[in-house]
């Protein structure tokens, strides 16, 4: 479905992030450090209409604790969060 992705060391650009926080698994509620934990930031960048600006989920982050753990906290980020507000936005303009 999704154009594959190119996994070449260089192209891929790693944040680095301060180790502080323990953080909980939305998905299996396991609790590590954030550095050994998986986040997701979800973000509709073209909500399909020039009027509507880019919005982000209001949760800003969500934590998973392995590949599988964060593909199901994304798809509930889509599914409970992220439609809601797109429906709601794009109701606001009559779509």
């Amino acid at each position: 479905m999704l154009k594959p992705i190119e996994l070449h060391p260089q192209g891929i650009r790693q944040v680095r992030e301060v180790p502080e926080l323990t953080r909980t698994c939305e998905a299996c509620g396991k609790q590590d450090l954030s550095p050994n934990m998986i986040n997701v930031m979800m973000v509709v960048g073209s909500p399909g209409h020039p009027t509507i600006a880019p919005f982000q989920c209001p949760q800003e982050e969500h934590w998973a604790c392995s590949p599988e753990c964060w593909s199901k906290v994304a798809h509930a980020c889509i599914d409970e969060h992220m439609v809601t507000l797109l429906n709601y936005h794009r109701g606001k303009v009559g779509l």
